[in-house]
């Protein structure tokens, strides 16, 4: 007998990706509300585009910082310029 799988829920596997500069003010304020998502379990992988351009330029970023919300394998949701830590749980929540 075959077994069926089913999918996971989106928001059980939700990470994010946050693309940013030492340079940027901005990308500053944000890494203290990405370091307090990753104490409390979220995954958050953060990326430097001066240290790793080839990242930046295969998720076309443009802008730091930027936040992508990865789910299922694929990018679900883009949002750039800075952003509050209530506005980052809700990304992680939604």
């Amino acid at each position: 007998m075959a077994r069926t799988r089913r999918p996971r829920s989106p928001r059980a596997e939700r990470s994010l990706m946050a693309f940013g500069a030492a340079w940027s003010p901005p990308w500053r304020l944000l890494a203290a509300a990405l370091a307090d998502l990753a104490a409390e379990g979220v995954t958050v992988e953060t990326i430097d585009v001066d240290a790793d351009p080839a990242a930046a330029e295969r998720h076309r970023i443009t802008t730091v910082p930027t936040i992508l919300v990865m789910a299922g394998g694929g990018e679900r949701r883009r949002v750039t310029g800075a952003v509050s830590p209530a506005q980052l749980r809700q990304l992680v929540r939604s």
